[in-house]
C-alpha cells in the first residue's frame, strides 16, 4: 500500500502538492472535494493499474483521499515550471576500471518537504523485477529516479513540448512500468514507444553494458547516445526528432546551455579515472561560468534546489544516496547494495563525507538566507503578502546568495498588495544588481510596464512590455505575457 511504511512523511508531501495544484479559492473542503473527485475521474487512467492498485491501497492506511493520492502522484506530469535537472552517463574508457556509472540531480519544487521527507523505497511485485525507487513519497506509485534488480537505472528531467496529450500515460508510472519489466536498454525502448505519453521528459538509462539519452514528446521519442563513454542531458533536447518540438529551445534556455558548457568542462578534468567519489564531486559542481567563482546560487549543475541526488553502479547492483536538506549534493553520500537489500540481508553501508563547503559562511550564511527566500515564497503563494516582504527583508541580511532575485520577488510582492510605488522602487534595485540570472531585465520590465499600466499610463506600459520582449529574447514566457499585455492591458 502506497506509503503505509512512511504515513507522516507522505501525509505531508501530499498536502504540500494538493496546495501546490489547488486555487486557494477552491481549498475549502466543500469545493476541494468536488475538485479533486472530478479531476480523478479525468485523471485516474493516465496511471497504469498496478500504480491505482497501489494508490487505493494507501488510501485506506494513510486515511487520505483516492483523489488526493493521485494528483500528487502526477506531480510531475501536471507541473508546468522549468527545472534544473541534470544527468551523466560514465562507461568504458572515461572510467577508471571499465565500469558504468550513472549519476543525477533531481531538481523540483518543495524545498523544506521533499529533501525532508525523501524516501528510499525498495519494491517487489509479484512475476515482476524487484527495485528501488529514490525521492519523495508522491513518487512511490511511480518513480523519477530508480534501479531494478536486472540492473537497469532510470532518471527523468522535465521536458516542456508542444504536442502534451492529456490522454497519455503519467510518466513516473511508465518509469515504474520499465523497472518492473525491462532488463535492457533495448526492453525499455520497447515499453515507451508502445504507451504514449502525458508530456514531453528527457529520460537517462542505463543497463550492465550500456547507457542512452531518451528524449521524449507525448508520441515522438529521440535516442542520443555516448561519445567517447560520456553522455549528459539536463532539460533540453539535441534530437532532430525533439528539438523543434520543444517549447524552451536551447537558445531560449540559459540554464541549461551554461550547465552543459560545465559538463563539458568538468568532464575533461575527470576523463579517464571517474569513478564514484569523482562521480560525486561532478555532481557537487558550483562552478559559474559566467563570474568563473564557486557560487552557492547560481546557474550551475548543483542547485539550490537539487532535493535528491543519486549515483547507480548498474554492473555492481549498488547506489548512493545523498542525505540531508536541499542543496543536497553537498552532504554524505551513503551506499546501498539492491541485491542484499531485496533479499534484507545485513551489510556495511560505506559513506563519503560531505563537501567541506558545507562549512564556508558563503554557504552557512546563504543557505540561512535561501531558507527565508522559501518560506517567503511560499507565504507569497497564499497571498500574505505583507508576510513574505518581512521574509524577503530578512533574508538579505545574509550574504552568499543572489539578492537581485530577492529585490525582485520584494518589487513583485509590493505589486500584489497594490504598493506601487515601493514596487518600483524594489523592482528598479533588482535590475541594477549584478544577478547570475538572466531573468531579471525581462522579468523587471514586464512587471514595471504592469505598474504604468495601473497607474493608467499606457504609453509608458507598451514602452516597458516591448523592451521586455527585445531583452527577453531566452524568455518565452515574458515575451508571450508582454504581448498579451500591449494589446490588454494589465489589471
Amino acid at each position: 500500500a502506497y506509503g503505509s511504511l512512511i504515513k507522516k512523511e507522505t501525509l505531508e508531501s501530499i498536502n504540500f502538492f494538493t496546495e501546490q495544484y489547488t486555487p486557494s479559492f477552491m481549498r475549502f473542503p466543500p469545493l476541494k472535494w468536488v475538485v479533486l473527485h472530478f479531476s480523478s475521474i479525468f485523471l485516474v487512467n493516465r496511471l497504469f493499474e498496478s500504480d491505482r492498485e497501489m494508490l487505493k491501497g494507501g488510501s485506506k492506511v494513510l486515511g487520505i483521499s483516492y483523489p488526493e493520492l493521485l494528483l500528487g502522484a502526477l506531480a510531475f506530469d501536471l507541473e508546468v515550471a522549468s527545472h534544473n535537472c541534470s544527468g551523466v552517463i560514465a562507461l568504458g574508457d572515461a572510467t577508471s576500471d571499465h565500469n558504468i556509472i550513472h549519476g543525477r540531480n533531481f531538481d523540483f519544487l518543495g524545498q523544506g518537504v521533499l529533501d525532508k521527507n525523501r524516501v528510499v523505497a525498495f519494491i517487489r511485485e509479484e512475476g515482476k523485477f524487484g527495485y528501488v525507487t529514490i525521492g519523495s513519497p508522491i513518487t512511490a506509485a511511480g518513480t523519477t529516479t530508480g534501479m531494478n534488480e536486472k540492473g537497469l537505472s532510470i532518471q527523468l528531467n522535465w521536458l516542456d513540448t508542444k504536442d502534451n496529450y492529456f490522454f497519455g500515460k503519467s510518466i513516473p508510472s511508465l518509469l515504474r512500468k520499465i523497472l518492473t519489466e525491462a532488463d535492457s536498454v533495448e526492453d525499455a525502448i520497447k515499453i515507451i514507444k508502445g504507451n504514449n505519453r502525458m508530456r514531453g521528459a528527457i529520460l537517462i538509462i542505463c543497463d550492465r553494458e550500456k547507457g542512452v539519452v531518451v528524449e521524449l514528446s507525448s508520441k515522438v521519442i529521440g535516442i542520443r547516445y555516448p561519445k567517447k563513454g560520456i553522455l549528459f542531458a539536463t532539460n533540453v533536447a539535441h534530437t532532430s526528432e525533439i528539438a523543434p518540438l520543444m517549447k524552451w529551445p536551447m537558445d531560449k534556455n540559459p540554464n541549461n546551455k551554461f550547465r552543459e558548457k560545465r559538463f563539458n568542462l568538468i568532464i575533461k578534468k575527470y576523463y579517464g579515472h571517474i569513478d564514484v567519489k569523482s562521480m560525486v564531486n561532478i555532481l557537487r559542481d558550483h562552478r559559474s561560468v559566467i563570474s568563473q567563482q564557486d557560487v552557492l546560487d547560481g546557474l550551475t549543475i548543483n542547485s539550490i534546489r537539487t532535493t535528491h541526488s543519486v549515483i547507480f553502479e548498474p554492473k555492481k547492483l549498488k547506489f548512493w544516496v545523498a542525505i540531508g536538506e536541499a542543496p543536497v549534493p553537498y552532504n554524505r553520500y551513503i551506499s546501498f547494495d539492491l541485491k542484499k537489500e531485496l533479499s534484507s540481508i545485513p551489510y556495511n553501508h560505506q559513506i563519503i563525507p560531505a563537501d567541506k563547503f558545507t562549512t564556508s559562511s558563503i554557504f552557512i550564511d546563504g543557505m540561512k538566507g535561501i531558507k527565508l527566500m522559501w518560506k517567503a515564497d511560499k507565504a507569497v503563494r497564499r497571498k500574505k503578502y505583507d508576510k513574505a516582504i518581512k521574509l524577503y527583508m530578512r533574508s538579505l541580511k545574509f550574504k552568499g546568495f543572489d539578492h537581485a532575485r530577492i529585490f525582485l520577488k520584494i518589487g513583485n510582492a509590493f505589486l500584489l498588495k497594490k504598493d506601487l510605488c515601493s514596487a518600483e522602487k524594489y523592482i528598479i534595485k533588482a535590475m541594477s544588481t549584478f544577478s547570475e540570472y538572466m531573468h531579471i531585465k525581462p522579468v523587471g520590465l514586464l512587471l514595471l510596464g504592469k505598474i504604468a499600466d495601473l497607474q493608467k499610463q499606457r504609453e509608458k506600459a507598451i514602452s516597458f512590455y516591448k523592451e521586455a520582449i527585445k531583452a527577453g529574447n531566452s524568455f518565452p514566457s515574458v515575451i508571450k505575457l508582454a504581448k498579451e499585455y500591449i494589446d490588454k492591458p494589465y489589471q
